[in-house]
């Protein structure tokens, strides 16, 4: 029978847990959750702490006493699906973690999806540096039984995380005094325009991979990244001047990042080569949605004239 006003909360909804940030929402999903002796949560050997924020992603894994297992990735943090499929074929890892680094995939997703199935293995996204999912109900984040993403490095607001499950069969633990994402974070994520925001940061990304092709000293990992929308714009600064060039840049007022340029202690440089390599060498530009079109000019001929001063 037809009633008066819709009551059905669950018609049409997307299970969403908001969170007081991305790790609050994967340590949510771990919570409660038991492992039978030998089995472990496959995680990419590259993750990184500071002193001040820890580790986003591994504070977790420590925190719900979850036993974890490293797979390696290459120079570009890509994963090699046929050492995947060697490590789900043992039986021994019924969860595994994928890090969509920089806001951008670095395997096939729908391949990593048919193999998690395949295996019967959980597949988790870190999509913390991924839009959340008030941008659209495809893409990342959608591939995998959950997946969690953070606010407040997308947008202008403090703190904020949401928790995605897209398998009704999973479960997850209860939430914690203190752990709900602040009323005013979502007023704030409600005020944004997710499409304009997605836009600039495209855009910022497009012209900065313009600005920097050819500069002698700087390679840009990800060209082309198509209609993803980044987190920021990483690339490797050669000749092992990366740190020198990220003060000389911060003298000039151009701020930039250096993901992981500190691995966790668990990662260690003798089965993680190649990570420690990158840790050392990357820097991450800003590409976000406050960035204009005269900022990123300037910050590309900065980095031209400081990288030459270094070299001289």
């Amino acid at each position: 029978m037809i009633q008066k006003d819709a009551t059905n909360a669950a018609r049409h909804a997307e299970d969403l847990t908001y969170t007081n940030a991305a790790r609050t929402a994967f340590e949510l999903f771990l919570r409660g959750r038991t492992w039978r002796s030998g089995a472990s949560l496959l995680m990419p050997g590259y993750i990184g702490f500071t002193d001040r924020e820890g580790s986003g992603v591994f504070d977790p894994v420590r925190n719900s006493n979850t036993p974890y297992t490293f797979y390696p990735l290459g120079e570009r943090l890509q994963i090699d699906l046929n050492l995947i499929e060697e490590l789900l074929s043992t039986g021994n890892h019924p969860m595994i973690l994928v890090i969509h680094y920089f806001g951008l995939p670095h395997v096939d997703m729908a391949a990593m999806q048919d193999l998690c199935k395949a295996h019967d293995t959980i597949l988790v996204e870190d999509c913390a540096h991924v839009p959340g999912p008030a941008v659209g109900s495809k893409g990342l984040g959608t591939y995998g039984g959950a997946a969690f993403h953070s606010f407040h490095k997308m947008l202008p607001v403090p703190n904020g995380g949401v928790l995605r499950i897209n398998d009704p069969k999973l479960l997850r633990g209860s939430m914690e005094p203190g752990e709900h994402c602040a009323q005013s974070t979502l007023e704030q994520i409600l005020r944004m325009d997710l499409s304009a925001i997605s836009a600039d940061r495209r855009r910022n990304y497009a012209l900065l991979g313009e600005q920097l092709s050819g500069v002698e000293g700087v390679e840009v990992l990800y060209p082309s990244i198509g209609e993803v929308v980044p987190h920021d714009f990483p690339v490797r600064i050669n000749d092992g001047l990366r740190e020198k060039l990220y003060f000389a840049l911060m003298d000039r007022g151009f701020p930039t990042t250096a993901l992981y340029y500190r691995m966790i202690e668990e990662i260690t440089v003798d089965e993680h080569p190649t990570s420690y390599a990158l840790s050392q060498s990357i820097l991450n530009l800003p590409v976000h949605q406050d960035t204009e079109i005269d900022d990123i000019h300037a910050l590309c001929d900065a980095i031209e004239v400081e990288l030459k001063k270094l070299r001289s």
